[in-house]
């Protein structure tokens, strides 16, 4: 984006409610004064967990970027997300557990609803997807 922007962190230190309020403004000077885009990594870790042998894949992906040394901001407009799946041994045992009841898709669609992507339902495939956000 055109411009220069001066983008601070919230005037609120982030920690446990039940600690109370603690009053410090959280400024980390070094990553200020650091010539580099923040987040370094736009894409976070892959992780995989199963829901009633369903395997449902999470990560996290950042698509504005900020160089507060320079005060420069970009964003990504438009995102591919490509997801490759392969054999491994915890989506084999999970299939044991595989339940198509229409409460378990309702589960798995509120999931989807909540996230905004599409829902691929696969069973017993491996496969790769690509799609478009």
């Amino acid at each position: 984006m055109e411009g220069v922007y001066n983008i601070y962190p919230p005037m609120q230190y982030v920690q446990p409610v039940s600690k109370g309020k603690s009053g410090i403004f959280a400024f980390k000077e070094d990553v200020y004064k650091k010539d580099a885009f923040y987040p370094e990594k736009m894409e976070g870790v892959i992780s995989t967990h199963f829901m009633n042998g369903f395997a449902v894949a999470i990560s996290s992906f950042t698509p504005v970027r900020y160089n507060p040394y320079k005060g420069k901001l970009s964003y990504f407009e438009d995102v591919t997300v490509t997801i490759e799946t392969a054999p491994d041994s915890k989506a084999i045992k999970a299939l044991e557990n595989i339940n198509t009841s229409p409460a378990v898709l309702q589960r798995l669609a509120l999931l989807v609803e909540i996230v905004k992507l599409p829902l691929i339902i696969q069973s017993a495939k491996f496969v790769t997807t690509t799609m478009t956000c």
